[in-house]
């Protein structure tokens, strides 16, 4: 055998001689077929129509499409200037993630183009969580036909839908089977660097992308590698093995997402956590109270959702169907005697009581416990139940096919098709309230499992009655396709199809590129859905916080974007700076940064406002007002002169303003001083803003003080024709930067150093990834040239 080959006997000979055999062609002929079926139903409807929850139609377009306008892997966005709104440590959002469609989509792209982007990154997302399970059970060694179909009931089940709108927790539950997958490798098929890699590539893209599913990815791990381990039973080297190189995927997999986990942990005490009864700031973990606002009812009726789904929770969901649920307890009723199954077992058990809130004391133990106790929803634990029964499912289905012949096996055919029968009887007799969770869906969807039963009955002696089990998992693929998904608003309930937004979102576009320059958008407190005299923004609970974002999708820079959990001082610092009051005091206008106001209704004659208000006309059926001399907001070159009844004013060549003097007051050069300071030869243009950067350009013939309109932070780093500058506080919270006579170009940017260690780390992760694949491939390709020498020999 040629030196650089692999024999056939070793990992990757058994690898490749898998993958070229029939039963991978109809894996993946059957995965391209079955998700065209599934798909199809979102094809026949209005477009966009997936994933698409009331807050979220203006909440993802605008944070996705703001960080699409810059995020690129040469200039990061750490922070989203228009809204000067940290991202870096925003636990949801992992700016380097690159299936959000962010990272190096470059570009101004309309609202609907970012909501088509979102579409697309919601579908990768459901079908390769549909694929990551698949696989998973196809190597736990299920066939194909039922690894396919329980792959459907993972990707698209109620509970993962349920997720659809929230992409940050699609994305999280999406790699999680390539982490039990990578541990299966490890344990029991002693492919360990196919195990290593699918470690990295599950638990380091959920850590890149998002947080808190990270949580639900330890924990189900963890009791499924004792399954896995308890199942080898391996002596002591081989227990050596399996931990070190566990140990190694974990480690590596923690590099990946350095550039999102070191930021949201060092940075969470900063941020504002929201929860029912108000908001927590200082940390990830919500009061106990606060974690009991959706939970299971604590009786027959909670249970039953199991079975027919009569209650939408608004995040996750128990509902799998009948044979599902049968076929988990038929599986557990056939190995009960086998310890490998138990940890398994307890995992389903624990987070089903966890799900009952205070009802027992499982939720208190797990309010305790580090990490579980940063989830909000109880309910949403269920995640790690419905999970475990379609593995221990798949594995019960599994064994009746393969024992066709055997008479137990045919009664325990009987006896879960008796119990489909029943569940669908049930599902037929909460009808109402079942047709009103299911957006109107026809009953005979949920039917079609009760007509494969009475087949699989009367079909119960026959030889092939297993087989029957694969007619009841087929008649579920209906209500798991698309034709059932509570996220999929009617498009009478798209923005979209409000003439009221369609014409606001138009006038803020026009008004946008009337001006061209730099403007900064707030909204008066006062607008919102209970002013409204529009009943189709109303029924949108249509807020100020969502008028701003929409505004920022339309270009426009805004004060306070709807955001959450969001950094603790900048929203209390916009949150003071855009009450009711400041709308009616010039000087706080302009301290604030705002050029233009948008007001329910218009301004009397006669109004106090009109002093510094200028009409700019309607805006959808809002009232676009202009602030007198707002470029003194604005980024802005000039001195300071300090007068006589104590104040102080930023002047420059437009006019002056008040400023708050920097906290370093001694560290102003004499120069900034108006009293010799010729301003006709200051002179400022903004040469690029781009990512978290801005380049200015200067020129002037005596000493000033450039202020920006930026949040001061320790992260700003300027930079003075190359040379760096410190940065220093003005107004109580700009960024501003000392500026001696001469022409400089001004460079500042926002790169906090953990953000920056982290994407290095990120870097050396990937790297050891792609290392992996390619020490992979290179066995693979060598598995197969020794198996083409061998028949080539014969």
């Amino acid at each position: 055998m040629k030196k650089n080959t692999l024999p056939l006997g070793c990992p990757q000979g058994a690898i490749y001689k898998t993958l070229i055999s029939d039963s991978w062609l109809l894996f993946w002929l059957l995965f391209l077929a079955i998700n065209i079926l599934v798909w199809l139903p979102v094809f026949w409807s209005v477009f966009p129509t997936i994933g698409l929850g009331h807050d979220s139609q203006i909440y993802a377009p605008t944070i996705n499409g703001a960080l699409r306008e810059g995020n690129t892997l040469s200039h990061l966005m750490p922070k989203i200037l228009s809204a000067r709104e940290d991202i870096y440590s925003y636990p949801y959002f992992g700016v380097l993630y690159p299936f959000y469609l962010t990272l190096g989509l470059d570009g101004d792209f309309s609202y609907l183009t970012n909501l088509k982007l979102d579409f697309a990154s919601v579908v990768f997302h459901l079908v390769v969580a549909c694929l990551s399970f698949s696989l998973l059970i196809k190597r736990m060694g299920v066939s194909s036909v039922v690894a396919i179909l329980f792959g459907v009931f993972y990707g698209y089940s109620l509970h993962l839908k349920m997720w659809s709108s929230w992409i940050w927790a699609l994305s999280g539950y999406t790699w999680i089977p390539f982490c039990l997958l990578g541990l299966w490798e490890i344990v029991n098929l002693k492919n360990r660097l196919l195990g290593f890699i699918y470690l990295l590539i599950g638990f380091g893209f959920i850590a890149l992308g998002t947080a808190l599913p990270l949580v639900y990815a330890v924990v189900l791990s963890a009791f499924f590698f004792l399954f896995c381990f308890l199942k080898a039973r391996p002596n002591f080297s081989e227990s050596v093995k399996i931990f070190a190189v566990t140990i190694a995927g974990g480690f590596v997999s923690l590099l990946i997402g350095a550039s999102h986990l070191l930021p949201t942990l060092s940075e969470s005490p900063n941020y504002i956590r929201w929860y029912s009864g108000g908001y927590t700031t200082g940390s990830l973990k919500p009061p106990y109270e606060g974690t009991l606002d959706s939970v299971l009812s604590f009786d027959l009726h909670g249970l039953s959702q199991f079975i027919a789904p009569t209650e939408w929770f608004g995040i996750g969901h128990l509902y799998l169907g009948v044979s599902v649920i049968a076929l988990f307890i038929y599986g557990v009723a056939l190995n009960w005697r086998k310890i490998h199954l138990y940890p398994l077992l307890f995992g389903a058990l624990y987070f089903l009581f966890d799900a009952f809130g205070d009802a027992t004391f499982v939720h208190r133990i797990s309010y305790q416990l580090p990490l579980l106790n940063s989830i909000r929803y109880p309910l949403a634990n269920t995640y790690v139940t419905t999970t475990i029964i379609l593995i221990v499912a798949a594995l019960a289905c599994s064994e009746l096919l393969r024992h066709q012949a055997d008479r137990s096996k045919s009664i325990g055919v009987l006896v879960i098709s008796v119990a489909t029968l029943v569940g669908t009887c049930y599902q037929l007799s909460v009808a109402n309230d079942f047709r009103h969770s299911s957006s109107g869906l026809p009953v005979w969807v949920f039917g079609l499992p009760a007509l494969a039963s009475i087949l699989a009955i009367l079909l119960c002696r026959s030889r092939y009655s297993s087989m029957m089990l694969v007619i009841l998992l087929i008649a579920y693929l209906p209500q798991n396709s698309m034709i059932m998904h509570p996220k999929v608003p009617k498009e009478r309930d798209l923005y979209l199809s409000c003439a009221v937004f369609v014409d606001l979102q138009e006038d803020l576009y026009a008004a946008r590129a009337r001006l061209g320059s730099h403007a900064r958008l707030a909204i008066d407190p006062r607008v919102n859905s209970k002013t409204r005299e529009s009943a189709c923004l109303s029924k949108q609970v249509f807020l100020h916080p969502h008028l701003q974002s929409v505004a920022m999708s339309a270009g426009w820079d805004v004060m306070r974007m709807y955001h959450t959990p969001r950094p603790y001082y900048e929203h209390t610092l916009f949150k003071r700076l855009t009450i009711s009051a400041a709308f009616k005091n010039h000087t706080r206008l302009l301290n604030a940064g705002v050029s233009h106001v948008l007001r329910a209704t218009k301004l009397d004659e006669g109004s106090e406002y009109l002093d510094f208000y200028t009409y700019s006309g309607h805006v959808g059926e809002l009232h676009l007002y202009e602030i007198a001399d707002y470029h003194l907001g604005f980024a802005n070159l000039g001195c300071i002169s300090r007068q006589e009844d104590g104040r102080v004013m930023f002047v420059s060549k437009g006019g002056a303003r008040d400023i708050f003097p920097p906290n370093a007051a001694k560290k102003l050069t004499p120069g900034l001083l108006c009293d010799h300071a010729d301003l006709v030869d200051k002179s400022i243009s903004l040469v690029s803003r781009y990512g978290s950067t801005e380049i200015y350009q200067i020129e002037q013939s005596s000493a000033g003080l450039f202020v920006s309109d930026q949040v001061f932070s320790e992260h700003w780093v300027g930079y003075l024709n190359g040379v760096k500058v410190e940065p220093l506080l003005v107004d109580g919270y700009r960024l501003a930067f000392n500026i001696p006579a001469g022409t400089y170009t001004l460079k500042y940017t926002f790169m906090p150093s953990i953000f920056r260690l982290g994407v290095w780390l990120t870097g050396l992760g990937v790297l050891v990834l792609l290392i992996s694949v390619l020490f992979f491939l290179c066995g693979l390709f060598g598995s197969g040239r020794a198996q083409s020498d061998k028949s080539a020999s014969v």
